[in-house]
């Protein structure tokens, strides 16, 4: 694995870090003005995003970090807690401690179901929400839907039981495989490569909890309210 001062190199950033929730996360940021924040999805990090860093930074105060267990923060002794109620509770409380309020929250995947429940939670510190693809919620989900679950769970059972073996760069293939369709991990650049390899050891734990649904649905999805300026 890298070091933070490596991967600092790498980007040409420096990597700031900050203590919340009896952790430390790393975070990079740039630019001025409303905050915007990255949350990324699984076998990932904060460099996920630097290819919106520039254009984003030219009208907004950028900031992408790393969840807990992933790169650079310091490997934990205990993975068992990884959950995306803990992961949201993270977010929460990394926004309390830049003391960011309306930030724009920017989420992908299982990232972008970390920023939802924070919004349920806190929806008088959001501002706006963009959700890419984010995890499911079985909640909201209708049968065909449950049925499309049903066979997404077989294909990450293989990637459970790859990684349980050790094989963690199988593990990561067959989970990105179910996920986009096709063999994608071989087809990556070599830096985005290098990123989902770096953090391969966060994908048994989130796929252990992965269908642990918190209770979202339609009702309290209204919760959210939005600014017309803002959609």
């Amino acid at each position: 694995m890298k070091t933070k001062q490596e991967i600092s190199t790498e980007i040409n950033m420096p990597i700031k870090q900050i203590e919340v929730n009896g952790t430390n996360l790393a975070y990079i940021e740039k630019g001025i003005g409303e905050p915007v924040v990255f949350i990324h999805g699984a076998v990932s990090d904060f460099r996920t995003w630097l290819e919106q860093f520039d254009e984003f930074s030219k009208y907004y105060r950028v900031i992408s970090y790393s969840r807990r267990f992933h790169q650079p923060n310091k490997d934990p002794n205990d993975y068992s807690v990884y959950s995306r109620a803990l992961h949201s509770s993270d977010l929460v409380e990394f926004l309390k401690a830049l003391n960011l309020k309306k930030v724009h929250l920017i989420g992908h995947s299982y990232g972008a179901s970390i920023a939802l429940m924070a919004a349920l939670d806190n929806p008088g510190l959001v501002g706006s929400l963009v959700l890419g693809e984010p995890s499911p919620f079985t909640g909201i989900l209708s049968e065909e839907g449950m049925s499309l679950l049903s066979e997404q769970k077989s294909g990450f059972d293989e990637a459970i039981r790859l990684a349980q073996n050790g094989n963690r760069e199988s593990a990561v293939r067959q989970f990105l495989n179910v996920i986009v369709g096709i063999d994608i991990l071989c087809l990556l650049p070599e830096e985005h490569r290098s990123v989902v390899l770096e953090n391969a050891e966060t994908l048994l734990p989130m796929l252990e909890n992965y269908y642990d649904s918190p209770s979202v649905s339609c009702v309290n999805l209204k919760k959210i309210g939005a600014d017309p300026d803002n959609t």
